[in-house]
């Protein structure tokens, strides 16, 4: 989890506080919480440094894939949202911050513009629509996700 709290230290405090329980509460409670406690201006903002980290993890997993040819490099920007669609960027910050820090491996394209150039190779990173689960399309929650709330269960099982 050191990408968590390496993220989690770049980021305004209030938002920070927020994230930290990402893996233990639902998708909507913590945007819900991002949109009634946080300013939009640091909203914004915070969308803007997650989504370079998550770019830079894309760019990361896809470097590592042997497969993947230089040619079809992906070319990301993020998709502009109306003042008034706030509800949006707070789920954007969610999927952005679950995927780089590894509680999702989908790559959120909703977050993405029309302009974003995408891989085209099939053994590329997949890049699918996200579930707002930190699952697979088909809504399977990860292994590690329920390994961090089995855990969390166990702690407070023998604390109790």
């Amino acid at each position: 989890m050191a990408e968590a709290s390496s993220l989690l230290e770049i980021l305004p405090d209030q938002i920070a506080h927020i994230l930290a329980n990402v893996d233990c509460r639902p998708r909507n409670d913590i945007c819900n919480d991002i949109l009634e406690d946080i300013d939009y201006d640091i909203i914004r903002s915070t969308r803007e440094i997650i989504f370079d980290r998550a770019v830079g993890v894309f760019k990361d997993m896809r470097s590592k894939d042997i497969h993947c040819s230089i040619p079809d490099a992906p070319s990301f920007k993020l998709k502009r949202r109306r003042t008034d669609n706030r509800s949006m960027e707070a789920f954007d910050i969610f999927d952005l911050y679950t995927f780089a820090t590894g509680l999702s491996d989908q790559f959120p394209k909703e977050v993405l513009s029309e302009v974003s150039r995408l891989p085209s190779s099939a053994n590329a990173v997949p890049i699918t629509q996200s579930t707002g689960l930190s699952g697979n399309q088909n809504g399977t929650i990860h292994l590690q996700y329920m390994c961090k709330i089995i855990f969390k269960i166990f702690i407070f099982w023998k604390a109790h």
